[in-house]
Parts: C-alpha cells; structure tokens; sequence
C-alpha cells in the first residue's frame, strides 16, 4: 500500500428522516433565477425548434429532388420535425423549470 496517498474522505450518511426544503429539492439544474437565464432559456427552446424543422426539411426537399418527386418527402418530414422540436424543447422544459413550487 502507498502511505504517501492522501486520505479519503469518509462518505456522509444519509439522514432519509429529515425532509428536503423544497427549494433545494425543486431547483433549477443551474440553480439560477436570474432574468438572464429566462433569456437564455428562451434562446435554447428557439434554436432547438428552428433547428429541429429546418433540418428536417431540408432532408425532405433533398429527398424529394433525388427522387424527382414533387412534395411527399417534404411533408412528412416537416412532421417529423414539429414532432422531434415539440419532444426536444418539452424535455428540455422539463430539465430546466421547477414545475412544483
């Protein structure tokens, strides 16, 4: 064994009879709630909707001119993508926002 290795900590035991204050247990991931992080908030659920439909409508209009067809391509994944931006910004909605304050 190497003696000149710091010691660990021992780990804390977990009081499970004690409640949790309920800011600490329906905080925001960054903990912030600062104007500037509604801002940021508002930008990520913008970027992620804008990101998610024009992505994938840029694949459907490409599949649409390989394919030589007129539109079929396109609408489906137009849907497509209003579904994955919906799911993507509704998690990240949920990761971010106390709902039960």
């Amino acid at each position: 064994m190497d003696t000149n290795a710091p010691d660990k900590k021992p780990l804390r035991a977990v009081d499970f009879k004690k409640p949790e204050t309920l800011r600490k247990k329906y905080r925001t991931v960054s903990g912030d709630d600062s104007p500037m992080s509604a801002y940021t908030l508002i930008g990520q659920l913008g970027l992620v909707v804008v990101l998610c439909i024009v992505g994938a409508l840029g694949i459907g209009i490409y599949l649409d001119r390989l394919v030589g067809s007129k539109g079929p391509f396109t609408f489906v994944m137009l849907l497509i993508g209003i579904v994955a931006a919906a799911v993507s910004a509704w998690q990240l909605l949920k990761r971010e926002v106390p709902w039960n304050r």
